[in-house]
């Protein structure tokens, strides 16, 4: 991967997940909510951020949303997967999928509820980005985190070859 290849810019709206009113995935609504997101021009989009309600699915589910959005999408804007999880071995598998399904790269934040040292948030980032080895952001989230990627932490992290 050289990340140097990848161009995300412009405007990338974070995706809420539609569910029913039984509580079920509504991939559908997903698949529409693209589709607006195309026919305005933005230029990528975020699934599976804090607003996709990540931690309200299944890895199944999170898988399915992923493939929906990709598919959706159709080559038309890029897709940004939330591949956040406690577990880097969880982050693996939800991008393994997410790069499977076409995905333009994924975003994860520090693990949730975990407050990490600055070190530990660099090797975090670090095996994630051996793990992924491909088009990574790192999404800070203080709030479901309790650690804020200050300025100098997040240029040591843009120093990894696998962040974008």
């Amino acid at each position: 991967m050289n990340r140097e290849d990848v161009d995300w810019a412009g405007y990338w709206p974070a995706a809420v997940t539609p569910f029913s009113e039984k509580g079920d995935l509504d991939l559908g609504s997903l698949s529409a909510l693209v589709e607006q997101y195309v026919e305005r021009g933005m230029h990528g989009v975020v699934i599976n951020g804090t607003c996709g309600e990540w931690f309200s699915q299944s890895m199944d589910e999170r898988h399915a949303t992923a493939e929906a959005a990709v598919a959706a999408a159709a080559g038309r804007l890029r897709v940004l997967v939330g591949c956040t999880a406690n577990t880097a071995e969880n982050v693996r598998v939800l991008a393994s999928n997410a790069f499977r399904t076409g995905a333009d790269g994924v975003l994860v934040s520090p693990p949730p509820y975990i407050k990490l040292f600055p070190n530990e948030v660099f090797a975090w980032y670090e095996e994630i980005g051996d793990l992924v080895q491909a088009p990574l952001a790192i999404y800070n989230w203080p709030h479901g985190t309790g650690v804020d990627i200050d300025t100098e932490l997040a240029s040591r992290l843009a120093d990894l070859p696998s962040v974008v």
